[in-house]
Formats: structure tokens, sequence, C-alpha cells
């Protein structure tokens, strides 16, 4: 997320860039692609491993990221009316669609099943989030139908929250009740998290994350937290602990429902308050990985599976030898693809929404 742009005549933006939280964002994308790989070569997935936990909750780190980034960037520019508000839609489409398109375009390239209208529409349109959450293509593009539903909550809550609290207060309290509800009555503790996928994918097991982002954005925006350095290093120690060492075994059923879920949640936010504003300056070496992987995140995450099955397809004609000994090549292909899609298609579309936006807002 981009705080030091040029603005565009109109648009108020950040004055700087909060690199640590790209670091946190790319970070939890490159782990996630490392745990599919894992999980695609071996077993080692269940709720007690680190990459069992990185892969449930590098995904709801994303989501309280979303929440915090977009508070931060759109506090105070975000106006009751229509053509503020169609254009923060405008944005959000420019930057999340192209890139969704094609991934889901490849996958079925390379999946060649049979999808029905019905499912084909719902995932190109993003309506699967709202209506279906099962009906969409690609392994991680369930987290994107999430996102959509709570870009469509984000003006509502963000206006609330700035104008109106009580109202914001009812809101978002109502929905993290019934986030409450999924995580202690929805899921069968005695079964696997696989059979009971489509309740973890609907958005209302989710959006709590979403609105503690919100809410942390609101909080640090507005002086109401102030963290010295030391703070935010036992911030960071005491979240990292607890999300990876929280006792559970087991299937991941067991860190995604109950009083473990709601703990692993504060300590997803621990982590996040930790890595904002956080001022260690690293190596330039590696301020340089961070900044980058942070930056392709959402083609890491979009693209490592479909860089996989290629992979695959390619050893098993040429090489045919164990897949796990492509490791690093799975990682170089990852990034090198990454990178090209973020630069010919992800930047080229931003741009273009920030445009489109801005011409939306002059419109009366």
């Amino acid at each position: 997320m981009n705080y030091n742009s040029k603005p565009l005549p109109g648009n108020k933006v950040e004055q700087h860039r909060i690199h640590s939280l790209d670091y946190l964002r790319g970070l939890m994308a490159f782990l996630i692609a490392i745990y599919h790989f894992i999980i695609w070569v071996s077993d080692l997935q269940g709720a007690g491993s680190f990459f069992g936990r990185i892969g449930v909750y590098g995904v709801s780190i994303f989501y309280i990221l979303s929440g915090l980034t977009l508070y931060l960037v759109y506090h105070g520019n975000l106006i009751f009316s229509k053509p503020s508000i169609f254009s923060f839609f405008v944005r959000r489409f420019f930057r999340i669609y192209p890139l969704l398109w094609v991934s889901m375009a490849l996958t079925l390239l390379l999946d060649k099943g049979k999808y029905s209208f019905e499912h084909l529409f719902l995932s190109f349109t993003g309506l699967f989030g709202f209506v279906a959450p099962t009906k969409y293509i690609g392994l991680v593009t369930w987290s994107i139908g999430n996102e959509l539903v709570f870009y469509s909550l984000f003006p509502l809550l963000l206006l609330t929250l700035e104008r109106k609290k009580s109202m914001f207060y009812i809101i978002s309290g109502g929905l993290i009740l019934t986030n409450l509800y999924f995580v202690f009555f929805e899921f069968n503790p005695k079964s696997v998290l696989h059979g009971q996928w489509s309740t973890y994918v609907n958005p209302l097991n989710h959006i709590a994350l979403f609105i503690s982002g919100i809410t942390l954005g609101y909080l640090v925006a507005n002086g109401r937290i102030q963290l010295s350095f030391k703070a935010q290093i036992a911030l960071l120690i005491f979240g990292v602990i607890g999300l990876f060492f929280y006792p559970a075994s087991g299937d991941l059923i067991h860190i995604v429902q109950g009083w473990t879920r709601v703990c692993l949640v504060l300590f997803s936010c621990l982590i996040c308050l930790g890595f904002y504003n956080f001022s260690y300056q690293p190596p330039k070496m590696v301020h340089h990985f961070f900044k980058n992987i942070g930056e392709v995140s959402y083609s890491i995450y979009l693209i490592h599976p479909i860089c996989f099955t290629v992979l695959v397809r390619l050893n098993q004609q040429i090489f045919d030898i164990k897949i796990r000994y492509l490791f690093l090549v799975y990682i170089l292909v990852t990034l090198l693809m990454s990178n090209f899609f973020y630069n010919v298609l992800e930047k080229p579309f931003i741009k273009l929404g920030r445009k489109v936006s801005y011409l939306t807002k002059q419109v009366k």
C-alpha cells in the first residue's frame, strides 16, 4: 500500500510509506507460498506446526492489514458523497480484478475442468464471496472473495466511525458477534477442517479481522496508541510466541474455532500493531528484498499455485525428479513471475485506477 505516491490533483495521500507493513504483508505472502509447497510435497500442516499456523493466520494477518491500511489511506479522504464512494470502488476494482482475472484464466487453462456458467459468472464477477463462497476458481481465490465483501462494507464502516461512532459500534458489534457465532457454534471440533471448508471460507467467519484492522488504524492514526520502540519489540515477541506456541495439535480445525481462535486472532493483531511504523532500519539488501515482496505480495499470493503446477508438469515431461528437490526453483520462479505480473499488469492498472478515480471525483 503506497502512502508516498505523487498525488493527483484534489487527492489527499499519506505523507510516508509505512515500509514495515509492506514487510509484514510480503513476508506473509512469501511464507504462504512456502506453506503450500510443503503441504503439496509432505503432510507437515498440523495445528501445532509453524507452517500450519502460517497457512491459517497468514491470511488472517492479510485481513487485519487490509482494514488497517485502508483506514490509514482513506480516513479524512473518503466523504459521504456518490463521487467519493464511487471513486473508492473504482480504485479497488482496478487494484484487484485485472490480476484476479488473469490468475483465474490461467487456472482454467491448466485445470481444464468443467465449470458451470453460474460458477464462471460468480467467479469472474467476484460475486461468489457474497452469495456462494465456495464457487471460486484457483487455490487461494476464496480469500479474495472475502476481501471484496469487506471492501463493500468499508465506506460504511469508515464513515460511521468518523461521523457517528455509536452507529459504528452497533454495525461492527453485530458483525463481530456473527463472527463469534461461527467461531463457537458452526464448527465441529471432532471433524476436520477440510470437511467444513464451506463454513470456514464464509466472509462472516473472518469479518472481525477486517474490523480489527480498521480499529487499529483508528487508534494509531489518531494517537490513541503510541508505542515506543521497546514496546513494539515486546508486542512483536509476545505476538509471535503466542501465535506459534499457543498449545494446539492435530487437525487445523483446532486452531480455527473456540477460544483458541480468539487468542490466535488477538496475537495476530499484536503482530500487526508491533509492525506499525516499526523504526528498525534493516540492512539495505534486506530492505530491498522485503520491500520487493511487499510490493508484489498480491502477485505472489495469486500466482504461486500456478507456478507450482507448471513446474510439476515440466518436471514430469523433462526432468522427472522428486518435486521437493525443486523448492528453490519454485521460489525463484514464483518471485520472477510475481515481479513480471506486478510490473506489466498490476502497476499499469493501479495507475489507470487512480486516473479514473480522479475523473469520477470531478463529476458533479
